[in-house]
């Protein structure tokens, strides 16, 4: 049966082989997935902080036209205001001067009116006979020109009453005009920096999102890459445990081998498992044991899996 045990010694060689092969492709193939997924996730983070930064200036674009579009509503309205309260005061103006000039033509009419009583008096007088320059004609003459006077003076100075009304209304409706417009200018002036700070807040927390966006994306993308490491690491355990796994198996296999080729032969304890306790100890408590490989492996045995390393790979060039 040395043959067999030679047979399981390459294929144990050969299994080990594989599997580690197997193992490093897959460690790999972790490695290039984590960063392709990390990749990913890093670009997909940075394509949405993008559309936040340009949803921000969109956000601001918009908020200053708005606000532009306010302020100039408030100035067009105030500029209406102003002209149609300058308007009503030319009305009133115009009014004061009508008032005036209706007036000296009720003085004229009364001047005319009092002259033609003076004179139809006068013809009275003369046709009866009587003196018109002396005596009650003059006084009829006198008091009907001071009564005239005193209309005129009347009918003047209600004019002028009337005349400063419509021009204190004109001066009325002017700085109501002026006060209205005034007011409406800082109305859209105030409407106009609301909308402009509203913008730059709400573009603000546009450009904290994109930041966190950012920062998430790239804080992910790290933690895909470790965690791909860290499988690919698992994997190159596994392809080093495997490769261990099979030439230690082999050595099993190749050690019975010696023993049967030997017919058996006590191995001198010198020259067993050098270098690795486990399996000296084993060798020592029953060297028949590696007749039957299935009876011993170190690789079945979970002690040894920590001596795997360092000198212990040279295991096989003990048995020669």
């Amino acid at each position: 049966m040395a043959w067999q045990l030679l047979a399981m010694a390459a294929a144990s060689i050969v299994q080990g082989i594989s599997a580690s092969n197997t193992a490093k492709k897959n460690a790999a193939s972790a490695r290039e997935t984590a960063e392709r997924n990390a990749t990913i996730i890093q670009n997909t983070a940075n394509y949405n902080a993008d559309i936040y930064m340009k949803t921000a200036g969109a956000i601001e674009g918009i908020a200053g036209a708005n606000a532009a579009a306010i302020e100039g509503f408030a100035n067009y309205n105030a500029d209406v205001i102003g002209m149609v309260a300058n308007y009503n005061a030319q009305f009133n103006e115009m009014d004061a001067r009508y008032t005036l000039d209706a007036a000296e033509l009720d003085v004229d009419r009364t001047d005319r009116e009092i002259y033609n009583l003076i004179g139809k008096n006068k013809t009275y007088y003369a046709g009866a006979g009587v003196r018109t320059n002396s005596g009650s004609p003059e006084d009829v003459e006198i008091s009907t020109r001071t009564q005239g006077d005193i209309d005129i003076a009347i009918i003047r100075r209600g004019a002028q009453v009337e005349a400063q009304r419509f021009l204190d209304a004109a001066a009325m409706t002017r700085w109501q005009g002026s006060t209205d417009a005034a007011t409406t200018r800082y109305q859209g002036e105030l409407q106009g920096w609301q909308t402009r700070t509203q913008g730059s807040f709400d573009a603000g927390v546009m450009r904290d999102k994109a930041a966190m966006t950012s920062y998430e994306g790239e804080m992910n993308a790290m933690m895909t890459r470790i965690n791909g490491a860290s499988q690919a690491s698992l994997y190159d355990s596994a392809a080093t445990d495997a490769l261990v796994g099979g030439f230690t198996s082999a050595a099993t296999s190749y050690l019975g081998y010696k023993m049967m080729s030997a017919n058996a032969a006590p191995v001198q304890p010198a020259s067993i498992g050098t270098g690795n306790p486990a399996l000296r100890t084993a060798a020592l408590q029953n060297t028949q044991g590696w007749q039957d490989p299935s009876r011993y492996s170190l690789i079945s045995d979970p002690k040894n899996k920590s001596s795997f390393s360092g000198s212990n790979y040279s295991l096989l060039g003990n048995f020669n």
